[in-house]
């Protein structure tokens, strides 16, 4: 079943992610695109094919698929399509390091409704701008997303404790 065939190639890639093996993952997410008839996945796999390419610093074949992803947005405008699309768009710019952009990107996600509704998403979110922001020397701004992570209502989970640690070790 193509279903089937599909789902697997994606645990089989995520199992060559978790083991930092980019170039397998993509290989296994490509296979997909061959066989997947929904939009939705379609661009999902897009996206988190830019992100691969461009983690495995392979950044034409990054920026190919980002296109190819923005070109589904464009055609499907949604709040999910955009959210996801300026996640890998921001993956890109600080890969590249074009941080600069990064935080511009930034600025555009933040204006997502549905990233204000999203508590866990707006956690990354100030973890995302605390460390673009600390890239680029600006200290202040950085200590300002910190701020807002330390006065997120998630601060007490477990896992958002170490996400918090983790950006306050920067200083």
């Amino acid at each position: 079943d193509r279903t089937i065939n599909i789902e697997l190639l994606k645990i089989l890639g995520n199992i060559y992610s978790d083991r930092g093996d980019k170039l397998t993952t993509i290989k296994f997410y490509e296979q997909t695109l061959e066989l997947e008839k929904s939009v939705i996945k379609t661009f999902k796999t897009r996206s988190n094919l830019s992100d691969f390419y461009s983690h495995a610093g392979r950044y034409e074949k990054a920026y190919s698929y980002l296109s190819r992803a923005n070109e589904m947005f464009e055609k499907y405008p949604s709040a999910l399509f955009e959210r996801i699309y300026l996640r890998s768009l921001f993956n890109f710019q600080s890969n590249i390091g074009d941080y600069i952009s990064a935080i511009d990107t930034l600025a555009r996600v933040e204006s997502n409704e549905e990233l204000s509704n999203n508590v866990p998403l707006l956690f990354a979110h100030w973890v995302a701008l605390c460390e673009v922001y600390y890239r680029v020397d600006d200290k202040i701004m950085s200590k300002q997303a910190l701020n807002m992570l330390k006065n997120n209502e998630l601060k007490d989970i477990e896992f958002y404790k170490l996400l918090y640690e983790f950006c306050e070790n920067f200083y």
